[in-house]
């Protein structure tokens, strides 16, 4: 091929490449992209600091026996010592709990129900409160002391609390043998909660309303 034609040639081909290269492009097409909307966290706001609970469980065998008084926070505080002592006294020389009462304590004699294994009258100036003895079933669990914990707060209304910081909640008292979780919380009780302390009630609860 002589030089000229191979100019034409070289010629010829770049115009090609550029009629080629100047082709219709991909046509890129924006949008703006919806904005998410994200629900806004009110947390719940403490209750009033009204209603107090003292509560604690002994594990004995395979049940566990749960002692508790709740009521106006006043009115709960003033018989602190006295249920502490009272804890004390517990003991299990068989498969039941016996203990011995503070003065003037009173346990109730009718028959109770099949969780309610005692109802203690436990006088507070010039009202009473009510003490509740229930046995459960207990299970070795490792959630089962945090789980019990919970269900006492969400009575008072009160946030429940991580197994991780449980020990930052409560107390482990120990009476003899027995190590007991022991809490005095204070918050404001639900209206399914228990009124004990309040007024003693004049009718046993069915088993099946029992907050223990």
């Amino acid at each position: 091929m002589s030089q000229q034609c191979r100019r034409k040639f070289l010629t010829g081909l770049g115009i090609a490449i550029v009629v080629l290269g100047c082709g219709k492009s991909d046509t890129i097409t924006t949008y703006e992209a919806p904005r998410e909307e994200y629900l806004t966290y009110t947390p719940r706001p403490d209750p009033p600091l009204v209603d107090r609970m003292l509560a604690a469980y002994f594990v004995h065998g395979n049940a566990a026996w749960f002692f508790k008084v709740a009521g106006d926070s006043s009115l709960v505080e003033g018989i602190e010592p006295a249920f502490r002592e009272f804890l004390g006294t517990v003991r299990f020389p068989d498969d039941s709990p016996t203990w011995t009462l503070p003065d003037k304590w009173q346990q109730r004699s009718e028959a109770q129900s099949t969780m309610r294994y005692a109802t203690i009258d436990v006088p507070a100036g010039d009202a009473a409160l009510e003490l509740t003895v229930v046995t459960l079933p207990y299970d070795s669990s490792p959630d089962y002391a945090v789980n019990n914990v919970n269900r006492w707060r969400g009575q008072l209304q009160l946030r429940p609390v991580a197994p991780r910081v449980l020990d930052d909640y409560v107390e482990r008292l120990r009476f003899g043998d027995k190590e007991v979780v022991y809490v005095n919380y204070v918050g404001k009780l639900s209206e399914s909660g228990p009124m004990a302390g309040r007024q003693i009630a004049e009718r046993q609860p069915s088993a099946s309303r029992l907050q223990f």
